[in-house]
């Protein structure tokens, strides 16, 4: 089991899987509040982007807390692990989303 929720966590945080909940979640508040449905497309990329980046870190804590991670040194450690998995799980997103665009 460690195994395979440890596999998932990576996937999650590096491999696109926080970008599909993100993007879904943000669909999901367009559908469900017109004041989100109102404003522009710019916005909402950027809540979906802002969402993905979140989710990730939030797997990334849960790697470490589980111990599938080292802990970071200090503050600069934990502020370099954050930053990079919110870069990587943006990029990942973005290009899922790019691709799943330019295919329809």
């Amino acid at each position: 089991m460690d195994d395979n929720f440890a596999s998932f966590l990576l996937w999650f945080g590096t491999s696109g899987g926080a970008g599909l909940v993100g993007f879904w979640f943000v669909e999901k508040l367009k559908e469900n509040w017109p004041w989100f449905a109102g404003l522009t497309g710019e916005i909402k990329w950027y809540a979906s982007l802002a969402i993905t980046a979140f989710l990730a870190m939030g797997a990334h804590f849960l790697e470490v807390g589980f111990e599938y991670q080292p802990i970071p040194v200090g503050w600069k450690g934990w502020v370099e692990a954050l930053f990079s998995v919110a870069f990587v799980s943006i990029v990942a997103a973005t290009s899922v989303y790019r691709r799943k665009m330019a295919s329809a």
